[in-house]
């Protein structure tokens, strides 16, 4: 599968007008990853200097958690497996708060990056390409929040 194929089919960039899709598909990063990387470890800080979007391409990634499980004791739970054209990484580039979970390789493949500063410098270039894809980016945050008070409440029988 290609970049443009992935971001085309999210839920975060696939509304975009085909030649901004083209131009954003251009700021991103592609990388192959291996079984079992950590591309994202919980309670890491954000670095000072920027912090990325991520987008899998191909392959499967797995959105864990440690700490207390809901039947006792503690240990790594797994909230989410993403596939292609899932994106992780959201809420690192509007906040410096430490890593809610990591993000662990289950199926090699090949993801995308978007760096916090590509994202600065794209403001300043193109104004109405950043402000969609801010849009995007809040709208996916909404979207995380709104599962996460889901599993909340199932958690606490509500």
């Amino acid at each position: 599968m290609h970049l443009i194929d992935s971001l085309r089919g999210s839920s975060l960039f696939g509304d975009l007008p085909p030649a901004q899709l083209d131009l954003l598909s251009r700021l991103f990063v592609e990388r192959p990853v291996r079984g079992g990387e950590v591309l994202v470890r919980q309670g890491d800080r954000v670095h000072p200097v920027g912090d990325a979007l991520f987008v899998v391409i191909e392959g499967a990634v797995a959105v864990q958690v440690e700490g207390p499980l809901p039947a006792g004791g503690s240990g790594v739970e797994t909230l989410a497996v993403l596939g292609p054209g899932d994106a992780f990484g959201v809420a690192s580039l509007v906040d410096p708060a430490p890593r809610a979970a990591s993000c662990v390789v289950v199926e090699p493949g090949r993801i995308a990056v978007l760096a916090r500063r590509t994202l600065d410098a794209l403001v300043h270039s193109d104004l109405a390409l950043a402000a969609r894809v801010e849009h995007a980016l809040a709208r996916q945050l909404a979207r995380d929040l709104r599962v996460f008070n889901r599993r909340l409440r199932a958690r606490l029988g509500l």
